[in-house]
C-alpha cells in the first residue's frame, strides 16, 4: 500500500480489501502500528515498512513464498489473515443501515437498563428491598427448582446489577471459592450493588459432596450432573439461571474458579464499551475438533459437523476460551 492515508479514515479501504482477498499487504509502518486498536491481531495479518527497495521486493517476494525455512511465517501470517476475514465479516457483512438500526435498539434498551438499575438503587438506599429478601430464599437453588413467583420478581439488589461475575466451579472447591471472595472479588463487592458474583456448581446427588460455603449465599446449584463432559450444558444452564435473576444485567463474565482477574480494570474496560454485539475473551482460532469418542474432549459429528476450511479443514470457528469471557 502506497500513498498518503492521513486524510483518509481508519482502516484504509486498501488493507481491508487486500485482507478480505488474502493477500500479503506491505503497509507503512504508522498503518500497521495503529491497526492493532482495530483488531489486536491486524498487524500479523500484514507487514509494515519504513522503505521499499523495489528491485530487491521481487526476490524478497519470491523468497518469502517459495524458501521452505519461511513456512513457519507464511502459516503465521495465512492464519491471522483469515482469522481477520472472520473478523472482519462478523463486523461487517450486514448493510450499514442494518447495523446501525441494531446499535440504536441496543443503545435505548442499554439506557433503559441503566435508569431500572438506578432507580432499584434508590430504593436500596432508602431501604425498601423487601422483593431481595424473597428471592434470597431461592438464590442459593437451581432456576428450574425455584417457585415460579420468585423467579419472576427478582429483588431491588438484582435489579440494581449491571456486571455479574459467573465463576464456574465444583462442589467440592470452596477453598478456591474463598481465594476468588478474599481476593479480586473484593473488588467485585464494593462496585455493589451494580456489581455481583455467583459461584455455580453441579446439582447435590449421593455421591457429590455438601456444600461446605452454602452459608455465603453466592453458591448456585444447577440442574447438571456434575462432570467435565456436561460443562457446555452447565454453562448454558447457568447463562438462563443469570438472565432471570438480574432483569437488568448489561454484562455477564464467565469465568473459571482458579483465575486471578483484574476485576476493577475488566470493568472499567466494559463500562466503557458500547454493549452491541460485544464479545470479550482469549479467543481460539484454529482449534481442531476431537473426534475419537473416547477422549473427554470429544465432539461427535452430529453435535459439531464436519468443516471444510480450505486451510485447515476440519476446524472450530473462532471462539472465546472457557477461563474466562464477557
Amino acid at each position: 500500500l502506497c500513498g498518503e492515508f492521513e486524510g483518509e479514515p481508519f482502516p484504509p479501504q486498501a488493507l481491508v480489501y487486500s485482507i478480505a482477498f488474502v493477500t500479503y499487504a506491505l503497509v507503512p509502518e504508522y498503518i500497521h502500528w495503529r491497526s492493532s486498536r482495530l483488531f489486536f491481531h491486524l498487524p500479523d495479518a500484514a507487514q509494515g515498512y519504513r522503505s521499499i527497495d523495489v528491485p530487491g521486493l521481487a526476490p524478497y517476494l519470491e523468497d518469502m513464498l517459495t524458501n521452505p525455512a519461511k513456512e513457519n511465517i507464511q502459516e503465521f501470517k495465512q492464519t491471522f489473515a483469515l482469522l481477520n476475514q472472520q473478523l472482519l465479516w462478523y463486523r461487517f457483512r450486514e448493510p450499514a443501515a442494518v447495523r446501525a438500526e441494531v446499535a440504536a435498539c441496543a443503545l435505548c434498551d442499554a439506557r433503559h437498563r441503566e435508569q431500572s438499575r438506578i432507580n432499584a438503587a434508590k430504593g436500596i438506599d432508602a431501604g425498601g428491598d423487601a422483593l431481595a429478601d424473597v428471592y434470597a430464599d431461592v438464590r442459593g437453588d437451581a432456576l428450574g427448582d425455584a417457585p415460579a413467583d420468585s423467579r419472576d420478581a427478582p429483588g431491588q439488589r438484582e435489579s440494581a446489577v449491571a456486571i455479574v461475575f459467573c465463576g464456574m466451579s465444583r462442589r467440592s472447591a470452596h477453598e478456591l471459592r474463598d481465594v476468588v471472595r478474599d481476593t479480586w472479588g473484593r473488588m467485585v463487592a464494593q462496585a455493589a450493588p451494580f456489581a455481583a458474583q455467583r459461584f455455580f456448581v453441579g446439582a447435590p446427588s449421593e455421591s457429590a459432596p455438601e456444600l461446605a460455603d452454602a452459608h455465603r449465599g453466592d453458591v448456585i446449584e444447577l440442574p447438571v450432573v456434575e462432570s467435565y463432559r456436561t460443562l457446555n450444558l452447565k454453562a448454558f444452564s447457568m447463562l438462563s439461571w443469570t438472565f432471570h435473576a438480574f432483569p437488568n444485567l448489561q454484562w455477564v463474565v464467565r469465568h473459571d474458579d482458579d483465575v486471578y482477574l483484574r476485576a476493577s480494570a475488566l470493568m472499567a474496560q466494559l463500562a466503557a464499551r458500547p454493549p452491541v454485539r460485544y464479545y470479550w475473551g482469549m479467543f481460539d482460532h484454529g482449534s481442531a475438533p476431537m473426534r475419537d469418542p473416547a477422549h473427554q474432549h470429544y465432539n461427535s459429528y452430529e453435535q459439531f459437523p464436519e468443516q471444510r476450511h480450505p486451510a485447515w479443514g476440519d476446524i472450530f470457528p473462532p471462539y472465546a476460551r472457557g477461563l474466562l469471557w464477557a
